[in-house]
């Protein structure tokens, strides 16, 4: 669960918005417009990855986030595969940030968000689709770093 908290009221809601598979980590995103946000669901191990990144849309009404609703990846499915959905395979993604893209301007979302995908060793591009599809890619070479 994911807690909510009034800045009018002062109440704290600790149990707001449900999430399905709320024992791993959850990383959060909020789209700069406010409108939505990305929850990226990983795992610290196999056993427990999930490897999925939900959205959850902003209701400005009852002022809080809906429960949020698969975009990329498949439950428990850990691999490297570009395509839109359920269809392109994560391997224990993470943080991530939106960039506004020139190229959308003056569309609803102009934004593309860049995450890591940290198994994979590679840093992945999720593209807002025009049909409510999103599609995530990635460079068929993938970059290796060494500190």
């Amino acid at each position: 669960m994911i807690g909510r908290y009034d800045q009018d009221t002062k109440v704290h809601e600790f149990d707001k918005i449900p999430i399905p598979y709320s024992k791993v980590p959850i990383f959060t995103a909020i789209h700069p417009s406010g409108e939505y946000m990305y929850l990226i669901l990983s795992g610290n191990n196999d056993d427990d990855a999930v490897n999925i990144i939900m959205r959850s849309d902003y209701n400005w009404e009852e002022r809080t986030f809906t429960t949020p609703y698969l975009v990329c990846g498949k439950y428990k499915a850990k691999d490297w595969a570009d395509g839109m959905g359920n269809r392109a395979r994560l391997n224990r993604p993470r943080e991530g940030c939106f960039v506004k893209n020139p190229e959308y301007a003056g569309q609803n979302d102009e934004y593309d968000f860049y995450f890591c995908d940290q198994i994979n060793n590679c840093i992945r591009k999720m593209t807002p689709g025009r049909t409510g599809e999103y599609f995530c890619w990635s460079s068929k070479w993938r970059w290796k770093v060494w500190v």
